[in-house]
């Protein structure tokens, strides 16, 4: 199945950003949003994707025509103007980037990709949106209902956080920006059979208009509810903020067993949106790094080695002749005794106290 982003508009909540690049193509963690969305569905096994393009689209036809180079491990010879890819770690991605037209709205853009549907099911979401809906589950319930579109429904988080006070003035309670005022708002990741296209007209069609509004109207319009976790883009400041708490809660798993772990610390004089935590182990440690993330693996808690570390020891480099300035004792240490885990907005309370517990169990068998 097919699944088309949209990716045109031209993000003026983002324009601190956007005045540069589309929105998808801001960057969190370094990867642009639209590569995040697009490993959401190629983690369900959904890999053809048909983009449409508007606003600053030649970036993100850029982007993709060098990924795979960028991917990859590489040897330039200049003396014979050649190149030796190594290996490289691509994604198994299938995409079609469609120019819809910068001034197009959603309806418009979904209608000019009318051909590179092949009149099949296929599913739809916005390209400034990422989430942990189970894609397989909004299909089989897509299927169940047997109506032209599904569409998520999420409950966004509120603004502040809440007070609940009592007669004399006192706080009873209080909860950082809980869910809002209980409205089920569309998130995105549709699923749409061909039929869809009857409800187009023109580039001026808005989809969230009278396309929706008119299959609500013929009963062909269902919701697949998810209560996990949702976020629009145009918040990105929000999203940043999430990636930080997260990091302190990790730090705050971490930091009872100093006596094992070098932890992480900000340059001074920054403000980094943490994209993931990261452990060094300590020489003193009675256990080795791959000892302990092959039990949190095992666990289902997903670890990385950091991609950083001694270079010179990389294969591209033998035979080689290359300069070291002093020694690589750091690097060396950090290839072989880092690794880090995410910093995913989705995580929950529930999440981290099954972290705290697993890296606790592992402790207490040492």
């Amino acid at each position: 199945m097919k699944v088309v982003i949209l990716a045109g508009g031209l993000g003026t909540r983002l324009s601190e950003e956007t005045s540069i690049k589309p929105k998808p193509m801001v960057e969190i963690g370094g990867k642009p949003i639209l590569w995040h969305i697009m490993k959401i569905y190629s983690h369900f096994g959904f890999n053809e994707f048909i983009v449409c393009l508007g606003y600053k689209g030649y970036i993100v036809k850029e982007y993709f025509a060098n990924y795979y180079l960028h991917q990859s491990d590489i040897t330039f010879d200049l003396s014979t103007n050649s190149m030796e890819i190594h290996k490289n770690n691509a994604e198994p991605w299938k995409i079609t980037l469609v120019d819809t037209g910068d001034l197009s709205m959603t309806g418009g853009r979904l209608l000019k990709v009318k051909d590179y549907v092949n009149n099949e099911t296929f599913m739809l979401t916005y390209g400034d949106g990422v989430s942990d809906v189970n894609i397989n589950e909004l299909i089989e319930h897509h299927q169940s209902t047997k109506q032209i579109a599904t569409v998520t429904a999420a409950q966004p988080t509120g603004r502040f956080g809440a007070l609940k006070i009592n007669d004399d003035d006192f706080v009873k309670s209080f909860q950082e920006k809980p869910a809002g005022d209980g409205t089920w708002v569309n998130a995105g990741f549709f699923v749409l059979e061909p039929e869809i296209f009857n409800y187009l007209e023109n580039d001026a069609t808005v989809f969230e208009k009278e396309p929706l509004q008119n299959l609500a109207h013929d009963k062909q319009l269902k919701a697949f509810y998810h209560n996990g976790f949702w976020m629009p883009m145009d918040k990105l400041p929000e999203f940043c903020e999430k990636r930080n708490a997260n990091f302190h809660e990790l730090n705050r798993i971490f930091s009872k067993y100093e006596d094992y772990f070098i932890l992480p610390e900000a340059t001074p004089n920054s403000d980094p949106a943490w994209f993931s935590y990261i452990v060094t182990i300590k020489e003193t440690s009675p256990f080795k790094r791959d000892e302990l993330t092959k039990y949190l693996n095992e666990n289902l808690i997903e670890t990385r080695n950091l991609f950083a570390g001694n270079l010179v020891r990389q294969p591209a480099l033998k035979d080689r002749n290359y300069r070291i300035a002093e020694h690589l004792n750091n690097s060396d240490y950090i290839m072989n005794n880092t690794f880090f885990l995410g910093t995913y907005p989705g995580n929950t309370e529930e999440k981290f106290n099954y972290i705290a517990n697993v890296l606790n169990s592992f402790l207490n068998k040492v």
